[in-house]
């Protein structure tokens, strides 16, 4: 009897043993798993040999099939244990089934225990492998750091550089070569190509670069259209009621300098209609603008050589504003046929922007509106539904009582528009002689953010809100 017993420690030693084994190769895996995650959480995959993925694969398989084997083995010791403490039969069978059966251990009933709830377990635990392997994805992302780009622009307009006159007016105006260019770059949408260096990948910043420094200053009030004067005695209808009245329109002055310490500028007056009504009234605004040239600090980002411009209007910043050319007497506008530092920029301003949205009663019955430009109709904005041949719709879309029209301010796609026009103009005179030197202006050094091209790093998603702080206190404490 004694041999028996010392057999049966002896076997029953061996099974504790492989279990033991097992079940800290089990712990061992999952620590490793919980580490991938954690040492992988945003780290550039470039820095990984394997994929954190293809490692959170091993270590789950590994746990997943040293579970399964130390689970065996406390079956076996279990049901030893049981029979040699005196077990039933029925008992010993229940614990015998359930460790080799996933459904009978489900469903043992009353008859549960710890058998059948460890068979469960190690059975559904298998679904964690996928579970594991999405836990970490790979994402773009963006690792910043400093560098220095070198760029050739000039930092303002050169005095005379984008029209010139061809009579005596100073309003008639041509556009110079390079203008031209910018011009046609500007309407065709073609990239703005520089020949910045420094930046591999995608950089962002600011420069200097010649542009319009604005003032303006704003007034609004009511306004009523298309008055019909009384035919009363004596009286008849005023030849006036024929006149065409503007709701919407733009228009561009061009001024000359008038001395070494008053320079040229462009005269922008805007003026559009909202909160129109049936009976012909709404609120009229009128902005008056003055667009001196000036030294702007525009945002900007690079692709490469390919500069894209930030917001103008809200995050440039003026310098500073262009000294009057010692020549001014024979640069804008001071004699006949100048050469015009703003010329240019006006024509194209004109061009593209001026526009006069027009309102009249021609007789008889009803009245029309005329929209003879682009701008005047970019800016449109159909009224609600309240007009009185509303019954009247194409598409479902209701036909409008003439003066119930609405326009959209137009101020800030005008100056950026210009203001881009400009910075275009500076990169074609980076090689132009500076103000009144035989120098061309120097490149700037520009200070930038880089990210650099397709750049991805490792997203750890952690299941369980605690995962992180367990393994931060189980691997840094």
């Amino acid at each position: 009897m004694a041999t028996a017993n010392n057999g049966n420690q002896e076997f029953g030693g061996n099974f504790h043993i492989e279990g033991s084994r097992h079940s800290f190769f089990s712990l061992f895996c999952m620590a490793g798993s919980i580490a991938i995650l954690y040492t992988s959480d945003g780290q550039p995959v470039q820095d990984w040999k394997l994929s954190p993925t293809v490692f959170l694969a091993l270590f789950t398989t590994g746990a997943n099939m040293s579970l399964r084997f130390a689970f065996n083995q406390g079956v076996k010791i279990s049901w030893w244990y049981s029979a040699l403490n005196g077990s039933t039969v029925r008992d010993l069978h229940h614990l015998w089934l359930y460790g080799d059966t996933f459904w009978s251990a489900l469903f043992s009933g009353k008859n549960f225990n710890l058998v059948a709830l460890a068979s469960v377990a190690t059975t559904l635990v298998v679904i964690d492998q996928p579970l594991i392997q999405r836990a970490s994805t790979v994402v773009p992302s963006i690792h910043l750091h400093s560098v220095q780009v070198v760029a050739q622009i000039a930092p303002e307009i050169p005095w005379g550089y984008t029209g010139y006159q061809i009579g005596r007016g100073g309003e008639e105006q041509l556009m110079t070569g390079p203008m031209i260019s910018a011009f046609n770059d500007f309407n065709s949408k073609n990239p703005i190509v520089t020949k910045f260096s420094g930046c591999t990948g995608t950089c962002t910043g600011a420069v200097n670069a010649g542009g319009l420094a604005t003032q303006c200053s704003t007034i609004s009030g009511p306004v009523t259209y298309l008055l019909q004067a009384d035919n009363d005695e004596g009286g008849g209808i005023p030849e006036s009621i024929y006149m065409p009245e503007s709701p919407f329109g733009v228009n561009f002055t061009l001024e000359a300098a008038e001395s070494e310490t008053n320079g040229t500028s462009i005269s922008m007056t805007v003026w559009y209609t909202n909160n129109a009504t049936l009976d012909c009234t709404g609120t009229m605004t009128l902005r008056t603008c003055s667009l001196r040239p000036a030294t702007l600090r525009y945002p900007i980002t690079l692709e490469g050589n390919v500069l894209s411009l930030g917001n103008i209007i809200n995050d440039s910043v003026v310098q500073s504003f262009q000294p009057v050319s010692p020549d001014w007497i024979s640069i804008d506008g001071g004699s006949d046929y100048n050469r015009w530092t703003l010329g240019g920029l006006y024509v194209a301003a004109n061009n593209l922007f001026a526009s006069n949205a027009t309102y009249q009663f021609p007789g008889g019955y009803g009245s029309v509106v005329y929209l003879p430009d682009t701008l005047s109709n970019q800016f449109f904005q159909l009224p609600p539904s309240i007009a009185s041949n509303e019954s009247l719709s194409i598409y479902n879309e209701t036909i409008p009582e003439v003066c119930t029209s609405n326009w959209a301010d137009p101020t800030t796609y005008i100056l950026s528009s210009i203001n881009e026009l400009a910075f275009r103009v500076s990169l074609l005179s980076a090689g132009i002689e500076f103000r009144n030197t035989s120098q061309v202006p120097a490149s700037q050094t520009l200070e930038m953010l880089e990210s650099p091209p397709s750049t991805y790093s490792t997203r750890s998603i952690v299941i369980f809100p605690e995962v992180r702080s367990w393994a931060h206190s189980l691997f840094c404490w």
